[in-house]
């Protein structure tokens, strides 16, 4: 799925050369808001249950396929994240190296910034999420954007970069690994750029097809992406309703349902 070439596979531990045009807010998580008081790891534990519970909110409306479905994408969304601000963690999707690892630490205004560590994971799961939400549920896009704030979160940005879309093959999904690394270092492996990286990786992910294997016996979570995005038709009576395929599997068999609501 992604092309690598060797040079990304060395292990990069060099602090890098100053960031000059970054901050070091850029990295960490804020000093106000109902986080700052906590104690590490307490504060980034509290933050990541109050991120679930948002989504869980948002995903209260669908059907159990479809909310599983996104918890399965949402997980991989906060795993690749801390994969990539690693020095040997591996992509929960392929099993092996991420799109790539940063470097453990970057010089910002003379000190140096630990990228390994809990709050560059956890602000770069805040942004794969700011990415990947607009999409996915456009509607609870509010209700994110109202988390973000609640918690000062630096950097947020709704939807894809377009610089980190420039290295994605969107027909395939496939990734130019060294594009971007690229498009990362440019912005010193902040977080708000390697979270639109995973965010736009495990939205590439989702959008492949899915052949059944009649041997199969859990289909993948990340061939369900169509019936996730409903389509309206009219009926003689002009009424609207939402058709979404929902894929249901015991042990022996496969079967489809159709599930239709009414708008």
């Amino acid at each position: 799925m992604y092309r690598t070439p060797l040079v990304l596979l060395i292990c990069l531990s060099a602090v890098q050369a100053d960031c000059a045009s970054s901050k070091r807010s850029t990295y960490r998580l804020p000093d106000a808001g109902p986080i700052s008081e906590f104690p590490s790891p307490v504060k980034h534990l509290f933050s990541t249950i109050a991120g679930l519970q948002t989504w869980a909110q948002l995903l209260s409306s669908f059907e159990t396929p479809i909310s599983v479905r996104f918890t399965h994408l949402i997980v991989v969304l906060n795993w690749n994240c801390a994969a990539i601000y690693s020095s040997s963690w591996k992509d929960a999707l392929t099993k092996t190296d991420p799109l790539f690892h940063t470097p453990t630490e970057v010089l910002v205004d003379g000190d140096n910034i630990s990228l390994h560590g809990s709050d560059t994971r956890l602000l770069c799961m805040a942004s794969s999420w700011a990415t990947v939400v607009q999409d996915w549920i456009p509607d609870g896009t509010g209700v994110m954007m109202e988390h973000f704030e609640a918690f000062m979160y630096p950097n947020i940005e709704l939807g894809y970069n377009a610089a980190v879309d420039s290295c994605f093959d969107h027909m395939d999904g496939s990734a130019n690994t060294t594009c971007l690394y690229e498009v990362a270092e440019e912005s010193c492996f902040s977080p708000s750029v390697i979270g639109s990286i995973v965010g736009r990786q495990v939205n590439e992910y989702g959008k492949e097809l899915f052949d059944l294997n009649e041997e199969s016996i859990m289909p993948s979570m990340t061939h369900d992406y169509y019936s996730m995005h409903s389509v309206p038709v009219i009926s003689q009576d002009e009424i609207a309703c939402l058709f979404s395929a929902f894929y249901y599997l015991n042990v022996s068999q496969a079967r489809w349902m159709e599930h239709v609501r009414c708008a």
